[in-house]
């Protein structure tokens, strides 16, 4: 993301257009993939991390699709849509913690999770990374290519994982 960029955020029910994040407090990154354990990650950082004065950004990663002449970005068009569906669940998450008075933003971007969760998290300058887990053994993870255990050892900020007691489904 180039620092040039309009950034949206939501603060109440106004979405607001600024440049930079707003000064003062942490900026908490929260990194989904579209599944019920990585918006227990949202509803975590909402709930348990943000307080007054900090804002939360959440990130989702769209895999480039398979074209005729090989990979190629995802239209326009279905970012947009992703962002917006996003940024609905994002806001019921927060209303329904009653935290209106924590902004937010969402982005979309294109690539590889690890890549550009990592690519985020530098440009702009978050303070926590905040992952779900879908609970998956050491060994699963390992041979599957864990998201969060890649984003633990190489992002050069704190990184919470948010895991599931055994047994219970996310919410």
């Amino acid at each position: 993301m180039a620092p040039k960029e309009l950034i949206y955020t939501t603060v109440g029910d106004a979405v607001l257009a600024h440049r930079n994040l707003p000064p003062g407090g942490r900026h908490l990154m929260v990194a989904v993939d579209l599944s019920e354990h990585s918006f227990e990650a949202v509803s975590f950082a909402f709930d348990s991390i943000a307080r007054e004065g900090d804002v939360v950004s959440v990130v989702q990663a769209i895999p480039p699709i398979e074209g005729q002449f090989g990979r190629i970005e995802t239209p326009g068009e279905k970012r947009q849509d992703a962002m917006v569906s996003l940024h609905e669940k994002v806001r019921g998450i927060r209303n329904g913690l009653g935290r209106k008075n924590i902004p937010f933003r969402t982005d979309v971007e294109y690539g590889d999770a690890r890549k550009v969760v990592l690519e985020l998290v530098e440009a702009s300058q978050a303070t926590i990374l905040i992952v779900g887990s879908r609970g998956r053994t050491s060994l699963k993870g390992a041979l599957l290519g864990s998201v969060s255990q890649y984003l633990l050892t190489n992002a050069p900020i704190p990184v919470i994982v948010v895991r599931h007691p055994k047994g219970q489904t996310p919410k």
